[in-house]
């Protein structure tokens, strides 16, 4: 996920598949957000062309390598989610 405004994360939904979420109005998830917590999105889901450029953007942003961000050439249908608001649940487990 990227730190910035305008920004987008790639959450896990309950079936284990990952979903790019996108921010509108240039809001973020808070940056102290642990890895294992809850969030539910309240915004609008869609199906959207990718384009190459945006690919390589969003690739850049992840940190992938150049190769890989390389291989990247062919506009790719998925889909995305426009949240305009985010409740984070953060959840911590002791096993004992």
């Amino acid at each position: 996920m990227c730190q910035k405004a305008g920004c987008w994360a790639t959450v896990k939904k309950q079936n284990g598949e990952l979903l790019r979420v996108r921010f509108k109005d240039h809001f973020l998830i808070p940056k102290n957000t642990r890895a294992g917590s809850i969030a539910y999105f309240h915004g609008e889901a869609y199906w959207d062309t990718i384009s190459v450029e945006l690919q390589k953007h969003f690739a850049e942003d992840s940190k992938k390598p150049e190769a890989q961000i390389n291989k990247i050439s062919s506009p790719k249908f998925e889909l995305s989610f426009e949240a305009d608001g985010v409740l984070v649940e953060d959840i911590t487990f002791s096993r004992k």
